[in-house]
């Protein structure tokens, strides 16, 4: 595999200056952040990625490439602007945490890949999305997770480029799905056959 940024324990806290990572995979994958620690009792922020500032990560050759991806832990975007274009299989993926976007004013995850999804909880893990100016476009799910979805006062844009009916899936039939527009906002789904 070809990294970005990597770590084997910990966090990793990226803020401040704009950020640019390029990555070209090969044989394996290409990752621009990758936290490869588990979450433990004795290091409670084992696994997690936490981003603000800016952030841009292109991504090329490779299968499975993924943009942000831990493999325990929360992955945070606080504050930031994250595009995530190129070749991705996973624009941000994580095995078995939470991703949560907050007060982002431009998140943008974008690819073509066959099968590709934008967001992913691998083995459970929920998608919170606040005050937040997110657009994903997938040739798989625009979001395909374990947990629950909140979506709140963000402007939303969820698209699924191939012809499939499903842009968020979620393998757990007690998750929930909760959409809070009450002070701002909008949430689009659309997949190649229609719009929702």
């Amino acid at each position: 595999p070809v990294y970005g940024i990597y770590t084997r324990s910990g966090a990793i806290s990226l803020s401040g200056a704009d950020k640019t990572i390029t990555a070209t995979g090969g044989v394996e994958f290409a990752c621009g952040v990758y936290n490869d620690a588990k979450t433990s009792s004795t290091a409670a922020d084992n696994g997690n990625i936490n981003i603000s500032g800016k952030l841009t990560v292109s991504l090329s050759n490779g299968s499975y490439n993924r943009g942000i991806s831990s493999q325990g832990g929360d992955i945070t975007l606080n504050g930031a602007t994250v595009k995530i274009l190129g070749s991705y299989y996973y624009g941000i993926f994580n095995k078995s945490g939470n991703v949560v976007i907050k007060s982002c004013p431009d998140v943008e995850l974008t690819s073509t890949t066959s099968g590709g999804d934008g967001i992913c909880t691998y083995d459970g893990g929920d998608l919170n999305i606040e005050d937040s100016t997110v657009k994903v476009s997938a040739n798989g799910f625009a979001a395909e997770l374990k947990g629950n979805v909140s979506i709140k006062d963000s402007m939303v844009d969820l698209t699924r480029t191939s012809s499939y009916y499903e842009v968020i899936k979620t393998d757990n039939s007690s998750a929930k799905i909760t959409i809070d527009l009450s002070t701002e906002g909008s949430v689009t789904l659309t997949d190649r056959k229609s719009t929702r």
